[in-house]
């Protein structure tokens, strides 16, 4: 059997993600206050912690409520997203906020980094999808037909795959070498 390590937290909040910066023993966790998002009150907050000590490292606020983070392959940048329509790129080591895209007419519900390329995948209420060159912030392709509010979305192992939960039970998934820009871009 395997040794755990609990983490503990202020009782007033609850976690809605987290993820592990690259092959490191550090993760980033959202907290959310325990009281209606976006009221007064409310408050959304990453967290850096050592899960071999359970010691959290930092602690960051956020202005906005975000619905999802991701971390890039190599653990070098956490991407936050939530109701502003903004994608913040932040230091893994430090959640210092490195770049900030506007990227959506909706607020943003899930993120996901490329395996093998600097490309981030953005998924938003408005119902599109959009994939980011991380390198100029341009963008890469806008992908349309998630029939319900997107709830996660994934890159497939080799990155020719983009696969979409939506919060209507259904499953799209696009084959990244048919798009025109996709090709161009790798």
């Amino acid at each position: 059997s395997g040794q755990s390590t609990t983490l503990a937290w202020d009782r007033a909040f609850s976690v809605r993600d987290a993820c592990w910066t690259g092959r490191s023993t550090r993760f980033v966790a959202l907290l959310n206050a325990r009281t209606s998002r976006g009221m007064p009150g409310a408050e959304d907050r990453l967290l850096l912690y050592d899960a071999a000590t359970g010691e959290c490292l930092l602690s960051t606020l956020n202005t906005s409520v975000i619905n999802a983070i991701a971390a890039s392959t190599d653990g070098a940048l956490i991407a936050e997203g939530g109701a502003d329509r903004m994608v913040r790129l932040r230091d893994s080591q430090t959640l210092a906020i490195k770049q900030e895209l506007r990227v959506h007419d909706g607020p943003i519900m899930a993120l996901a980094f490329h395996p093998t390329r600097p490309i981030l995948a953005t998924a938003s209420e408005d119902l599109t999808i959009k994939l980011w060159n991380l390198n100029d912030g341009r963008l890469l392709e806008e992908l349309s037909g998630p029939v319900g509010p997107p709830r996660q979305i994934v890159f497939g192992p080799g990155g020719r795959r983009l696969a979409c939960l939506s919060g209507d039970r259904t499953l799209r998934i696009w084959n990244l070498e048919d798009q025109p820009a996709s090709r161009q871009s790798e």
